[in-house]
């Protein structure tokens, strides 16, 4: 099994980069999303080399560029969705931050609104899946590279004030499944009571970003255990406004 040079796994070296106060919610999903590309089987499993060349020979997500300038498209090829582009934008925040860059980015509605209040931006609405770069460079910056080794910085999100002086117990966002209207989806969902243990060692308030929750824990075991349930009314809206608003309640603002 390959791994990189701080011998971590893929999901675990996408985890060192979310146990912050910030949803982990992509994390589980695009660790077991192999249906966009045989590529992310491998990643899941530390074959980064292997995973990543997989993806760069997909015309979609081909990009042989070194560099992290934009623009680049934040969105998963054939897997568009706001939570794979909040994990992009927030690895490229790293980069931003640390060269004091201004990245020019092709995002959802959605995701605009949020990244129009963030400075190291400049978000375009996304009118094609052609647009820009694929975000392939930045995954094997973070895999491979030293981007995750760059200080973390919060996205900035609406109506953000400056951080208090007080310190607050981290929130960590969860998801680990994906629904449709038949049930779980095969191979894009880890079972809940798998799922949960792995988190017992965070010293974190648990927020559940998980959709269709009567599906994907049909038991309540993440009620039981305390983690704090956002109901399905609140997480499918996708006007922008309810995107900001999402946010703002999610990180206390």
């Amino acid at each position: 099994m390959l791994r990189n040079s701080h011998g971590l796994s893929f999901g675990q070296r996408l985890a060192d980069s979310h146990l912050r106060p910030k949803p982990l919610s992509c994390l589980v999903k695009d660790v077991t999303d192999s249906l966009m590309n045989p590529g992310f089987q491998h990643l899941a499993t530390g074959m980064f080399q292997i995973g990543l060349a997989k993806l760069d020979a997909d015309p979609e997500w081909h990009d042989d560029r070194p560099d992290l300038e934009g623009p680049f498209r934040l969105s998963f090829p054939r897997a568009q969705g706001w939570g794979e582009e909040l994990l992009v934008a927030s690895l490229l925040k790293r980069h931003a931050d640390a060269s004091k860059a201004v990245v020019q980015v092709i995002a959802s509605e959605q995701v605009c609104s949020i990244l129009k209040h963030d400075p190291a931006f400049l978000p375009k609405l996304r009118e094609s899946d052609k647009e820009g770069r694929s975000p392939l460079a930045i995954l094997r910056h973070a895999l491979m590279g030293k981007l995750l080794d760059e200080r973390f910085v919060p996205l900035a999100s609406p109506g953000a004030t400056p951080p208090s002086t007080i310190d607050r117990r981290p929130s960590v966002g969860i998801a680990w499944a994906s629904v449709s209207s038949s049930g779980l989806i095969s191979d894009k969902f880890v079972p809940v009571e798998r799922f949960l243990p792995l988190l017992t060692c965070l010293d974190a308030d648990l927020i559940s970003l998980q959709r269709k929750l009567s599906v994907a824990d049909p038991n309540g075991l993440a009620r039981s255990r305390g983690v704090r349930i956002i109901e399905d009314e609140v997480l499918e809206a996708s006007t922008p406004a309810a995107v900001e608003a999402l946010v703002e309640l999610l990180t206390g603002q």
